[in-house]
């Protein structure tokens, strides 16, 4: 059972009705009507295991330093963008184990 009220909204724009929707995505974040940020953290986490493939993959190919680089390019980049609003999720343990 969830724990929030659902209002139901009718909203129009030039005569036309606007649906509602349970997602958005804006500005690379997916928003959802509770706010829980699961969506994000399962996107955040499917970019992590690609990038750690390749990680894993290069590590035998390039120097220590490009791999650093590539790091702070994919992961370091993918993981500190926009942390302040769904860093505090009960959802992010999933990203710490990654």
């Amino acid at each position: 059972m969830k724990n929030y009220y659902q209002v139901k909204t009718k909203l129009k724009y030039e005569h036309k009705n606007i649906s509602n929707c349970s997602e958005t995505k804006f500005l690379g974040l997916i928003i959802d009507e509770t706010l829980s940020w699961n969506q994000h953290i399962d996107q955040i986490a499917t970019k992590l295991c690609s990038a750690h493939y390749a990680l894993r993959n290069l590590k035998h190919i390039v120097p220590q330093p490009t791999i650093r680089t590539i790091y702070y390019a994919s992961v370091h980049s993918i993981l500190s963008y926009s942390i302040i609003f769904w860093g505090r999720s009960s959802n992010v343990k999933k990203l710490n184990i990654l």
